[in-house]
């Protein structure tokens, strides 16, 4: 909806899953959540630099020099006509947001 982009959210679940905490109950003083946290701000930055944000409707005006609103089946058509699931849209940003989890989550730093 034009928010936090997707592709950054999927990645801190990734990251999450490999590094959080095991069950709920742990505090989130707990080493596991405090590094899952840690490795999440660092995809964050990295995100950021990379797109100039986190917020979807950005990423698409960097990518299609304008955002798009879903909630109008107008928006939603030119950005299929703009090729905004073809490889230069968004998919490209969400296996560049994934390369950069997996690059985390193996180094673990």
């Amino acid at each position: 909806m034009g928010e936090t982009c997707g592709a950054l959210l999927g990645g801190v679940m990734a990251i999450s899953l490999a590094y959080g905490r095991d069950r709920l109950e742990e505090t989130v003083t707990s080493n596991a959540y405090l590094k899952a946290v840690n490795l999440s701000i660092k995809l964050f930055e990295r995100f950021k630099k990379e797109f100039g944000s986190v917020k979807c409707f950005e990423v698409q005006k960097k990518i299609f020099g304008r955002s798009f609103d879903f909630k109008k089946v107008e928006d939603q058509q030119e950005f299929v006509k703009l090729g905004g699931y073809g490889p230069k849209g968004c998919p490209s940003v969400v296996k560049k947001a994934a390369m950069m989890a997996a690059e985390i989550i193996l180094k673990g730093e």
